[in-house]
C-alpha cells in the first residue's frame, strides 16, 4: 500500500506539471499565432493603401513586416512544435497517473477488505472471550440472591470494558513504557511491571492482560468494593492473593506503576475524590490508565500522554 501511494501521488505530481507545461505551451502558440495573423493583418491593409505604384517608404514598411510575418511563422511553428511534445508528454503522463491510480484504487479496495475481516475476526474474539467468561463464570457457586452484596448507590456495578479497546489500550500502553527512562530493561522492552485494576469485579480484564502479554508485568492486582464479585472470580479463574475487597477512596496507589480505572463511581463528586486520592498516592512516573475519568487535568502532576486511549502519566 505504502509504494502505490508514492506512485499514485509521484504520477500525480508528474501529470500536473504535465498539464501545466501543456498549458503553457497552447498559451505560447495562441501568442504567436495571434502575431503572426496581426503581422498578417497589417501587410493586407498596407496593400490595399497602394495606389498605382508604392513609394519608397510603403516598399520598406512593406518588407519589414515581411521580415516580422518570417520571423513569425518561425516562432509559430516552434511554439506548434513545443506544443505538440507538450500534447505527447502529457498523454503517456495521464496513462501513467490513470494505471497508477487504478493500482492505489485495488489497493484501497484490497485493504477495506483487510480491514473488515481485522474488524471482523475483532467482534468474534470478543464474543467467544465474554461468552466462555461467562460460561465458566456460571458454572461456579454463587451465594443465594438473598445473601447478595447491596452494593451502594454511589457505584456502578462492574461494567465490562471492550476487548478490542482494552488491548489496543495495552499495546499503546506498551509503547509509551518502552520508551519511558523510567521502565528502561537491558533485556525487555520495559521492565516489569505492577499492575492495578480499581473495580475489577470478577477480575476478568487481570485475565485478559495475562493471557495476552502485551505488557511486561510482575504483579497483577486487583480490587472492588463487591465481595460477591471478589469471591466469585477467586473460584472461577483462581485469583486468591490477586483480587481483594477494598474501598478505592480508601486505597493505597503507591506500590503500583500502572493503574487501570474504568469510571467505578456513579457520582461526580466522590469520583473527584477518588482521582484526588490518586494523584495524592500514586508513585511518580506511574500511569494511569482512565476512561470517563472526572477531571485529571486539574492535577498538574497528571501529563495525558495518550488521549485517544486516556492515558495519563504522574510526572510530579
Amino acid at each position: 500500500m505504502r509504494r502505490e501511494k508514492y506512485e499514485a501521488t509521484k504520477a500525480a505530481l508528474q501529470f500536473e506539471d504535465a498539464l501545466e507545461a501543456l498549458d503553457g505551451a497552447v498559451r505560447s502558440r495562441d501568442f504567436a499565432r495571434a502575431k503572426l495573423d496581426r503581422l498578417g493583418a497589417q501587410m493586407a491593409d498596407l496593400i490595399e493603401t497602394f495606389d498605382g505604384a508604392p513609394n519608397a517608404r510603403a516598399l520598406s514598411t512593406l518588407k519589414s513586416l515581411r521580415h516580422k510575418f518570417r520571423f513569425a511563422e518561425k516562432a509559430l511553428e516552434r511554439t506548434q512544435a513545443d506544443c505538440a511534445r507538450a500534447r505527447r508528454a502529457y498523454g503517456e503522463l495521464h496513462e501513467v497517473y490513470v494505471e497508477a491510480m487504478d493500482r492505489l484504487h485495488h489497493q484501497l479496495i484490497a485493504r477495506q477488505d483487510e480491514m473488515d475481516v481485522a474488524h471482523r475476526i475483532s467482534a468474534a474474539s470478543e464474543r467467544a472471550f465474554t461468552t466462555m467468561v461467562a460460561e465458566v463464570l456460571n458454572r461456579t457457586d454463587r451465594p443465594d440472591e438473598k445473601d447478595l452484596f447491596k452494593r451502594p448507590d454511589d457505584s456502578y456495578d462492574y461494567i465490562p470494558f471492550a476487548v478490542s479497546k482494552y488491548l489496543e489500550t495495552l499495546i499503546r500502553l506498551d509503547a509509551l513504557l518502552s520508551n519511558d527512562p523510567d521502565f528502561d530493561d537491558a533485556n525487555l522492552r520495559h521492565r516489569p511491571v505492577s499492575y492495578l485494576e480499581v473495580g475489577c469485579g470478577h477480575g476478568r480484564n487481570i485475565l485478559l492482560t495475562r493471557a495476552a502479554r502485551l505488557i511486561h508485568v510482575g504483579d497483577y492486582r486487583g480490587f472492588d468494593i463487591n465481595p460477591d464479585l471478589v469471591e466469585l472470580g477467586r473460584k472461577a479463574f483462581g485469583l486468591n492473593g490477586t483480587i481483594e475487597v477494598a474501598d478505592a477512596l480508601d486505597y493505597d496507589y503507591a506500590p503500583h506503576d500502572v493503574i487501570f480505572s474504568y469510571r467505578p463511581i456513579r457520582t461526580a463528586a466522590l469520583q473527584a475524590r477518588l482521582e484526588a486520592r490518586m494523584a495524592d498516592t500514586m508513585p511518580a512516573g506511574s500511569y494511569l490508565i482512565a476512561p470517563l475519568a472526572e477531571d485529571l487535568t486539574i492535577y498538574p502532576e497528571f501529563s495525558r500522554v495518550c488521549t485517544a486511549l486516556d492515558i495519563w502519566k504522574k510526572t510530579g
